[in-house]
């Protein structure tokens, strides 16, 4: 008797993740990565979901052969597991890239990791896990002919299935987690340029939260079993395919357009010359340069707006705003007149009648967070006069002309291999970007 009051909690948190996860979606529609993980996926996914939920209902509602039952969830749980591999070859491919740009080391992904990224590669990891967890089945299929064709799946002899099927799922979801933990600390070190390390950390938390529910569910209700209560659809439904939908389902489709792949901070309107500064021998040899030329505070500025656009909050946008855009600020940077009025606007209206200590006027304009592309014009004027007045002089160094030089061919080979993005294309046409163009041309 304890099965309906369990549907009816499944069926209300089914269709209740479809608009709280739209709600939180349109909330952080502003703010990157997100807003390139369009909303409107979200809906596809929670009908995705409800509608296997839906499923799993239906097949405990009615006596289904075993195998059936069985090649319905794993058809699902198959087709999970490939999104799941696809997208783990993608973010190891991102985090190479990662270390590629800013390490500054000779080899590139392109030529040494090429074939980790191939069709065949990735084929073969999916079919591989796949056979993994179709094994079970078969083997049962194998020595229960009659009970897996038959319409008997509760049969009294077959009722070992709840507890090998708990003890294979919890590890096969221990397993994972393990495996995304293991990457997420192998990167961790790294700054979080594509925000994989925020991903690997959601991902893993969810896993091992996952295991441990199932295994205090199995501990309190041994008699009834999980699959009795229907607290399954609850924890591993809700749970695993709820974040993993927007984890890895959206950002896997997200990634396949130029503004994700541009990364948060590395955003479309990005030249080269911030891609280099990323980089720790570009960054280091333009740091003397700019000390040299007394204008540290271009460097430190693009820093500070890389910052905020990974984290737009109040706090750290008004950080940017009194460090570096206010007159008489202690790092000023040199930009127009009217970038600074527009960006003192929207910090200039906690005076205009409203008590700030209640609620922010950037909140009640924005928000909890800000717009990402606040301190954009800001910034690229700022690049601007970095481009045309200072790495012409950089490049006049033989050294740091080939440093100049081997990152612009391994930021080639990353347009070859992801596609231009609308940085790489519209570099180009700014102006004044053909004076460095020609220097380094004429120092070749």
């Amino acid at each position: 008797m304890a099965k309906i009051p369990a549907l009816v909690v499944s069926s209300v948190l089914a269709v209740a993740y479809m608009p709280i996860s739209i709600a939180l979606f349109w909330w952080h529609r502003n703010c990157e990565p997100i807003r390139s993980r369009r909303p409107s996926l979200v809906v596809l996914c929670s009908v995705a979901l409800f509608i296997n939920i839906v499923m799993d209902e239906i097949e405990e509602a009615f006596s289904t052969p075993l195998i059936v039952a069985w090649l319905v969830f794993y058809i699902v749980m198959c087709l999970a597991i490939q999104i799941i591999i696809a997208r783990l070859f993608l973010l190891a491919f991102m985090n190479r890239l990662q270390r590629e740009l800013m390490g500054g080391t000779s080899s590139t992904f392109f030529q040494t990791h090429r074939r980790w990224c191939t069709t065949r590669a990735i084929l073969t990891g999916i079919l591989a896990v796949q056979a993994l967890q179709l094994l079970p089945g078969a083997v049962i299929t194998i020595s229960f002919p009659r009970y897996s064709f038959g319409p008997d799946m509760k049969a009294r002899d077959f009722a070992w299935q709840d507890q090998f099927m708990f003890l294979f799922d919890t590890a096969v979801i221990t397993v994972y987690a393990l495996v995304i933990m293991i990457m997420g600390t192998m990167i961790r070190s790294v700054k979080d340029l594509f925000g994989i390390v925020r991903e690997f950390k959601c991902i893993a938390v969810i896993g091992v939260l996952v295991a441990i529910s199932n295994t205090v569910l199995e501990l309190v209700f041994p008699v009834q079993g999980i699959e009795e209560l229907g607290l399954d659809l609850v924890v591993d439904n809700l749970a695993v395919h709820g974040v993993f939908i927007v984890q890895i389902v959206m950002p896997l489709i997200a990634s396949r357009s130029a503004r994700w792949r541009s990364a948060p901070d590395v955003d479309a309107q990005s030249s080269d010359l911030e891609r280099f500064l990323l980089t720790v021998a570009g960054r280091e040899s333009f740091r003397t340069l700019l000390m040299k030329s007394f204008c540290l505070e271009s460097l430190l500025f693009l820093d500070a707006v890389r910052e905020f656009r990974m984290n737009p909050t109040e706090d750290a946008g008004r950080h940017v705003f009194r460090t570096f855009i206010i007159e008489g600020s202690p790092m000023q940077v040199n930009i127009s007149g009217d970038h600074v009025a527009e960006i003192s606007e929207v910090f200039g209206e906690a005076g205009a009648g409203m008590d700030t200590s209640k609620v922010s006027p950037m909140q009640v304009r924005y928000g909890a967070m800000l717009p990402v592309n606040l301190f954009d014009s800001a910034k690229l004027e700022v690049v601007q006069v970095m481009l045309t007045a200072l790495l012409p002089q950089y490049i006049i160094d033989p050294v740091n002309a080939d440093l100049w030089r081997d990152f612009q061919e391994r930021n080639r080979e990353r347009d070859l291999f992801l596609g231009p993005t609308p940085a790489s294309t519209n570099q180009k046409q700014q102006p004044g970007t053909t004076a460095h163009h020609s220097v380094v041309h004429a120092v070749e």
